[in-house]
């Protein structure tokens, strides 16, 4: 019982913290977005997205179970080929785009943290 309401407290955690960091990043980013420049506060969406995910897998991730423990080790594999990827693709189209170096950083710092809570989704259904 008691490990039932540690999950949906932080649950519930996830959730507001989540919203609250989706408002926050739409309200920094929205100014960017109209004059069409990089969004530079990006990374406030994804880290509310990436709450918004653990809200969801938190039930599976802490168990601590074996189940949880592979869940959690496929994730972390998958990411680390995701970012290998991103920057790799990141090479290529940077010199088209004409990015800059934070400007790269911030996307594959994106890619990193959104590439992890969507794999634990898509283990936690398989595993």
């Amino acid at each position: 019982m008691k490990k039932n309401t540690e999950v949906k407290r932080n649950r519930l955690i996830y959730l507001v913290t989540g919203v609250a960091l989706l408002i926050f990043g739409i309200y920094l980013n929205i100014g960017y977005l109209n004059r069409g420049e990089f969004p530079h506060a990006i990374i406030f969406i994804a880290l509310a997205i990436n709450q918004l995910a653990w809200a969801y897998v938190a039930p599976h991730i802490f168990p601590k179970d074996e189940r949880s423990k592979t869940i959690r080790e496929k994730a972390m594999t998958i990411n680390y080929y995701m970012v290998l990827i991103v920057i790799i693709v990141l090479l290529y189209v940077s010199e088209q785009m004409n990015l800059t170096a934070y400007q790269a950083l911030t996307i594959v710092g994106c890619f990193s943290l959104l590439s992890t809570a969507f794999a634990m989704i898509f283990f936690s259904k398989r595993v």
